[in-house]
């Protein structure tokens, strides 16, 4: 128990600095870890979004190099229409030459009829006369505006985009133009980000136009089912300045990554930036781990830091808790030694000075008590003569008047005087009523004095029992009572104190006629082997009047009787305690059930074989 206290001592103190000091690290450190994981991840974000957007305006500037291309083609010619055709045509061929993302150009009259077509890939077209007035590219472009049509796939394979422009006077004609976007390619694969993460464009509807792997391209994926590219649609037509900047989502590979968009405004596109997640947080991870590394170590020091305070302080309390046990043991010599100049060391004086007094007195309290002992010992000794003393001063006279007044019962019975029997009789039965009653008492007291002696003997069970039963036969026949009997001990060789244990069962038996009027006792015995060591368990139940439930709580107290249902019963009130009692010496229990006005059931167990009993006495 000393060894515990200090440890428990020890561990508390180190406990409360240890958390003094750890709690302002820790909160602290994982604030300080917080707020910068919060600020790189926002800077990581912001990073990716300009690339983002960079790759927009790169993509963007693309394509208005091509539209001011076009757009001196555009100009109206102040030569006879024949003569303006040729122009126009030398004109596109020289901006095929100039722009490879141009395949195709034609141009439109003011009436929307294709008046040329110069391409790459087929013939030129002069003077078709094909309608396309009513035809985005031409009704759109007429307004003064550039027109850029949706992404198509010509011959399903490469992404194309017609790009229209009109001129600023409205008896002038449209300029359309075929424009390859697999030159995107190209701006695409310049976007470096990390070692693994790449940028790509989708159009308005979701579907890939360029990507670092131009397969997917040709593929004509569509990416519109991926949350990343909903998002960025999203951001893209929307009018607010407040749109969803970076997210964490899954590629087309189900790889997770994140993610930065940017709009392309005048095309209706959007481009996205990804990154493979663990990649982009990589360096954050890095740098947590190296910060959680030194608040672990700040840790550790605090610790070692609160274990050597703790020491220095439990050391005293360590030593005085030691010179306490000491004095408590009796040993009021002891010292105890504690020099730190404050309140543990004047409380060591205190102990000091009161172990001094103690051992002052201790002698003189040593004397008195040597006294008492000898005025006990004396006592003890003239109880036990008294104890002799009545039982042959009491005994002798009692079994005197019993035995005359058996004999005046007989000579007045031969002289029929009725009255005088009946008048002997009671002297008779009051007489063993009051001998009864000084046999209890002085069991009880032996017991309580530990002068009872018990004999181990060896009897047969079934014997013993049977014997019991007949003597108890008048008590069962005044109360008009019926006996049952259970009894599974026949051969059953029991080495115990045989008075005592037909003594319990002879007072079980007579309470149960006691209280029993016109009903049915029950006594049952049998032998259990489950138990080790083995036992023989006796029960006695009986019809009768029932306790009530308060007084179930003394039964077995000394000159306590059981109050039933209206009715006063003689008896003593010790043999309910002599049972428990000599149930008890002989090693064993018992135990009452009982419903009031319902009957009663008592229950005892003994060893078979109470070997403790040899030579001993009940103390």
């Amino acid at each position: 128990m000393p060894t515990k206290a200090r440890s428990q001592l020890f561990r508390k103190y180190v406990v409360y600095f240890a958390m003094l000091v750890t709690t302002t690290l820790l909160a602290s450190g994982l604030s300080g870890m917080y707020l910068s994981y919060k600020e790189n991840v926002a800077a990581l974000v912001e990073l990716q979004h300009e690339k983002a957007i960079g790759t927009a305006y790169k993509i963007e500037q693309y394509m208005k190099e091509i539209e001011h291309e076009i757009g001196w083609t555009t100009m109206p010619q102040a030569f006879p229409e024949i003569t303006v055709l040729d122009q126009r045509r030398v004109d596109y061929l020289k901006l095929l030459r100039q722009v490879p993302a141009i395949t195709e150009i034609g141009y439109l009259d003011a009436s929307g009829k294709e008046k040329l077509r110069v391409s790459r890939l087929a013939m030129d077209i002069l003077g078709s006369d094909k309608d396309f007035s009513n035809d985005p590219e031409f009704t759109e472009a007429k307004t003064g505006k550039t027109w850029f049509g949706p992404v198509y796939f010509r011959k399903e394979t490469e992404p194309y985009m017609i790009l229209a422009m009109g001129a600023s006077r409205d008896d002038t004609g449209v300029t359309v133009a075929d424009v390859n976007l697999k030159f995107i390619w190209d701006v695409i694969t310049q976007i470096k980000i990390g070692k693994a993460g790449y940028a790509y464009v989708v159009d308005a509807h979701g579907r890939l136009i360029s990507h670092p792997d131009i397969s997917r391209v040709l593929q004509q994926s569509d990416f519109s089912q991926f949350s990343q590219v909903r998002a960025a649609l999203t951001n893209a037509r929307s009018s607010s300045a407040t749109v969803q900047r970076a997210m964490i989502a899954d590629n087309a590979d189900n790889e997770p990554v994140l993610v930065a968009t940017a709009p392309i405004t005048a095309l209706g596109w959007a481009v996205l930036v990804e990154q493979p997640r663990t990649e982009a947080f990589a360096p954050l991870y890095a740098s947590m781990l190296q910060t959680g590394l030194l608040l672990l170590a700040g840790l550790v020091l605090s610790l070692l830091a609160s274990l050597a305070l703790a020491r220095r302080m439990v050391t005293p309390i360590q030593a005085l808790r030691a010179g306490a046990a000491q004095i408590g043991a009796g040993i009021l010599d002891h010292r105890i030694d504690v020099r730190t100049g404050d309140e543990l060391e004047t409380l060591a004086e205190q102990f000091n000075h009161m172990a001094k007094d103690l051992q002052e007195s201790y002698s003189s309290l040593e004397h008195k008590v040597e006294e008492r002992t000898q005025q006990l010992e004396i006592a003890s000794r003239h109880k036990s003569a008294f104890l002799a003393n009545m039982s042959h001063e009491l005994r002798t006279p009692l079994n005197a008047i019993i035995g005359y007044s058996e004999i005046l019962a007989e000579d007045a019975a031969a002289q029929s005087n009725i009255e005088a029997v009946s008048d002997l009789q009671k002297i008779r039965r009051a007489g063993r009523h009051l001998l009864a009653l000084i046999d209890d008492v002085l069991d009880l007291s032996k017991i309580e004095a530990g002068k009872m002696q018990l004999a181990g003997t060896d009897f047969e069970l079934r014997t013993l029992v049977d014997d019991t039963l007949l003597v108890v036969q008048p008590l069962l026949v005044r109360g008009n009572n019926r006996l049952e009997t259970r009894l599974a001990i026949d051969g059953v060789v029991m080495h115990s104190d045989a008075v005592r244990v037909r003594q319990v069962l002879f007072n079980l038996l007579s309470n149960a006629c006691k209280f029993t009027h016109r009903g049915v006792i029950t006594v049952a015995a049998l032998r259990d082997t489950t138990t080790q060591p083995e036992r023989v368990v006796f029960s006695v139940r009986d019809t009768g009047e029932g306790i009530t439930t308060e007084n179930l709580e003394q039964l077995f107290q000394p000159f306590v009787q059981a109050k039933t249902i209206g009715r006063m019963h003689d008896g003593t009130g010790l043999g309910l305690a002599l049972c428990r009692r000599f149930c008890e010496l002989m090693g064993g229990e018992i135990t009452v059930v009982s419903e009031y006005g319902k009957g009663s059931e008592f229950t005892f167990w003994l060893p078979v074989n109470a070997r403790h009993l040899e030579g001993t006495s009940a103390s």
